[in-house]
């Protein structure tokens, strides 16, 4: 389902994924090893964060984010999303 990397804008992500990109008013975030995540925009303000696999953006408006998610082994992955 995540395979095809033209869904996401893979910074440097291994083995995560989200869905389904662009994002309407919730995406999940597909990672087995995921401790935390972050929304940021363009201007480097963080505006959600959370530890669920289940992301809620409805309150976001339309525009291009960073999605900053940590891994229990403490390593920082970046992935970029387009909400509608």
């Amino acid at each position: 389902m995540c395979e095809d990397p033209s869904l996401t804008s893979n910074i440097t992500s291994p083995g995560i994924c989200l869905y389904p990109v662009p994002v309407e008013d919730k995406f999940q975030i597909v990672s087995d090893d995921l401790m935390s995540w972050s929304v940021i925009n363009m201007q480097g303000f963080e505006l959600l964060s959370g530890y669920e696999n289940v992301v809620q953006v409805s309150s976001l408006q339309s525009g291009f984010y960073l999605m900053r998610i940590k891994s229990r082994a403490n390593e920082v992955f970046v992935k970029s999303f387009i909400k509608k």
